[in-house]
């Protein structure tokens, strides 16, 4: 157990390390900021070699644009703070430097524009709409007492699955826990941008459960619509859904589920198991539960 938490926490660590350099590179920022340095380090070429003859009366040793590197210094004080460096003699050395200068402008209205992005989807993400980045995920439909049931079944070490959940609720204004693998995406899990925004065309498989706030007649129906989201983004993506009443397994089948659990067929089944059967409910409950499980089940059988 010890291990499995261990190598858990080893696992989450490393996720979180490759999403962040990910995330870093993509920004269009950090891509835009290296063009500009790469041409600040061109103009510093450029200007070292116009501006390499001292000025007049000026020693070598203390000219500033003698050597290449010192050049580079003079650069980048052009690009943070404009003349506090020593300005060129040459007419061509002067437009170097206002391209540096322009290029530092440049730069500090992206660093100031790609920050103020960062802000608004750390507050976006509090409240649920940002655009969750993952792969080989797990999509859960909707937010209610099942879903927390079902989430405490995926995330039990014992059962050691090692994926991320996404979960989708149009009601969810603030995440209701933390956990570094579920993230929360607040949007109605049957429109096709939501869906998109939970990364499903790289998920893995998608969970539908029966939302137990709707009344019955409505819960199947909801069901199916987002089964047919979920296959117009992404028509391959393994999907189960869940359906209430046994009639309405085919209509589920129809709108491309892979597996469709009947809660009406099974719940009777196993009634009609209990009766002939004293004991086996206990023993089904046992197989289905993962968590403290595994030394009953053992016993059990």
């Amino acid at each position: 157990m010890r291990r499995f938490l261990k190598s858990r926490t080893r696992r989450r660590l490393r996720r979180r390390l490759f999403r962040l350099v990910g995330n870093i590179l993509g920004r269009p920022a950090f891509r835009m900021g290296v063009i500009i340095l790469f041409f600040a380090l061109l103009t510093a070429a450029m200007l070292h070699w116009v501006e390499e003859t001292p000025r007049e009366g000026v020693p070598e040793s203390e000219w500033p644009y003698a050597t290449y590197f010192d050049t580079i210094t003079q650069v980048g004080i052009l690009l943070v703070s404009g003349y506090d460096a020593e300005p060129p003699k040459h007419p061509m050395g002067y437009l170097l430097s206002m391209a540096c200068m322009f290029m530092g402008i440049a730069l500090l209205a992206l660093l100031t524009a790609d920050l103020a992005s960062v802000l608004v989807t750390a507050a976006l993400a509090g409240k649920g709409h940002q655009r969750v980045r993952c792969r080989s995920h797990l999509v859960v439909h909707g937010w209610h007492h099942a879903t927390r049931i079902l989430l405490e079944q995926l995330l039990d070490p014992d059962e050691g699955v090692q994926h991320e959940v996404v979960v989708i609720d149009e009601a969810l204004a603030t995440p209701p826990f933390y956990d570094p693998d579920v993230h929360f995406l607040s949007g109605d899990p049957t429109e096709i941008e939501t869906l998109r925004r939970a990364s499903l065309q790289h998920a893995e498989t998608a969970i539908v459960p029966l939302d137990g706030r709707l009344p019955e007649l409505l819960q199947d129906p909801r069901a199916a619509l987002s089964v047919m989201a979920i296959k117009a983004v992404n028509r391959s993506l393994y999907t189960c859904a869940e359906v209430l009443l046994p009639h309405n397994r085919q209509h589920l089948e129809r709108t491309g589920a892979d597996e469709v659990v009947c809660v009406g067929d099974l719940s009777q089944k196993l009634l009609g198991h209990v009766v002939l059967s004293h004991g086996s409910g206990r023993l089904m409950e046992e197989l289905l539960t993962f968590s403290g499980g595994a030394q009953d089940r053992k016993s059990v059988v």
